[in-house]
């Protein structure tokens, strides 16, 4: 998530990015009440049978909400995942990532993490996420990401027959049948 946040800094139009991490049971965002209405809809969605397909989620996940305009649902491919973990970052072994409670990346500081042990804290301690020899030669090169899958991932064969011997037993309609088998 670091190497993440380091790279969208340094490459797209953000001066920085702040991640403050919270304190179990003492919050409350916007997103609990659009969570809570997406699951009511779902379940209400599954007593009326089953969703056999993403599409079905995604359909009523945008259905979700009954005043105001639907949910807007950013659907991926495979092509959309990327391989964040080729990204460079060493902490140090003297910072205890459990132990941040909040941390930046800024754009005029890049490869150093800003980070507090606790809220109460007015100054920032900070850490470079690359060594000294990767640093130099950083500078020279932009981060780059890499899609993580050349091609489309499928599932096991064993699980694609399983899914296949359910549609052959009827448990699945025959109209998915085709979605199933573009999972090979």
């Amino acid at each position: 998530m670091i190497a993440l946040y380091n790279y969208i800094v340094q490459n797209h139009n953000y001066l920085s990015i702040t991640h403050k991490y919270l304190v179990s049971g003492h919050s409350q965002n916007e997103g609990d009440s659009a969570h809570s209405l997406i699951e009511q809809k779902c379940k209400r969605q599954l007593r009326g049978g089953p969703m056999y397909t993403p599409e079905s989620f995604v359909t009523c996940i945008r259905g979700a909400r009954s005043k105001g305009p639907p949910y807007i649902v950013n659907e991926l491919t495979f092509t959309n995942i990327h391989d964040v973990k080729k990204l460079p970052v060493n902490l140090p072994n003297t910072v205890k990532i459990n132990n941040i409670k909040v941390m930046k990346i800024t754009k005029d500081q890049p490869n150093v993490l800003h980070y507090k042990h606790s809220y109460e804290e007015s100054d920032f301690h900070a850490v470079y996420l690359i060594s000294a020899a990767n640093r130099k030669k950083q500078a020279s090169n932009n981060l780059t990401l890499t899609p993580a899958y050349a091609s489309k991932p499928g599932i096991s064969d064993s699980k694609l027959e399983g899914l296949l011997e359910l549609i052959k037993q009827r448990h699945i309609p025959e109209y998915y049948s085709s979605f199933y088998k573009s999972l090979k």
